[in-house]
């Protein structure tokens, strides 16, 4: 009887452990996280869904600078309190925008960080209108010290992060040492970022001692009010100007429209202010 009562627990067993990792993968698989390309609210688990989703007349479809990501969904979450219409997003720079239309793929606004690139698309007959968004500011973090002004730099001899070559943002901490006089002197110890890393996560590793980032991530990252962290005066560097386009498609869809309307108001002021923006 014990052999017999053995056996019968080893085939309980083996039978768990052969349904149990196939039971995990398909709630695994109808679970995964939402990638940049998504549809707010789910995702799409096909080819076929996406295309349905895509030719909802109520969809708006978005192309957002990396940098203000978090923001526009702040926007958006107060959007919906009353509007809940779905939302495409990319995540892009304008170079991103036209292999995506190459694709064939289309937006009804686009953000960017520099008003010359919103304009553009109204010059190229793409868009309708375009206008500035928010005023962004760039800010130091510096873990290992009390950031009281740009002097931290010189408490240590280590690299210094920026942002990718190709942002405003790298130009605008260039800008910075620049008219402080400071740029001959750091030079040697400047560090750029690749374009799809996260220059926050390398400081918060202690990967990088020090870095400029804009404001928005600090807020966003919640350390805006630690003494290690120094918001810049605004005097210190031109003006980042985030700046929005109604592109043309944009402008015949009701939703898109109404959702433009909505950025420019003092709902969305209050969003940027709280995150950061001037």
């Amino acid at each position: 009887m014990k052999l017999t009562t053995l056996l019968k627990q080893c085939f309980t067993l083996l039978v768990l452990g052969i349904s149990w990792p196939l039971f995990a993968s398909s709630m695994t698989q109808s679970q995964l996280p939402m990638s940049q390309f998504n549809f707010q609210g789910f995702v799409p688990d096909s080819r076929e869904a996406r295309r349905q989703a895509e030719e909802d007349p109520n969809l708006i479809r978005l192309l957002v600078d990396p940098s203000f990501y978090w923001v526009i969904n702040r926007i958006i979450d107060r959007y919906q309190e009353t509007r809940p219409s779905p939302f495409r997003i990319h995540q892009g720079t304008h170079l991103d925008l036209e292999r995506l239309l190459d694709e064939g793929l289309q937006f009804d606004i686009l953000i960017f960080t520099e008003m010359a690139r919103a304009h553009e698309q109204v010059t190229r007959n793409r868009a309708t209108e375009a206008r500035v968004l928010a005023i962004g500011r760039m800010g130091l973090w510096a873990p290992l010290e009390s950031a009281r002004s740009l002097n931290v730099l010189r408490l240590q001899n280590e690299a210094i992060g920026l942002a990718a070559e190709n942002s405003v943002h790298y130009r605008a901490a260039r800008e910075v040492l620049e008219r402080q006089e400071m740029l001959r002197e750091v030079e040697n110890r400047l560090k750029a970022t690749g374009e799809f890393e996260d220059l926050f996560e390398r400081v918060k590793t202690r990967e990088i001692p020090i870095a400029f980032l804009p404001w928005q991530r600090l807020v966003e990252g919640g350390i805006d009010r630690q003494r290690d962290v120094l918001k810049l005066p605004a005097d210190h560097h031109s003006r980042i100007v985030y700046a929005a386009a109604l592109t043309n498609a944009g402008n015949q869809r009701a939703n898109a429209r109404s959702f433009w309307d909505f950025l420019f108001n003092d709902r969305s002021a209050t969003e940027l202010r709280r995150a950061g923006f001037d």
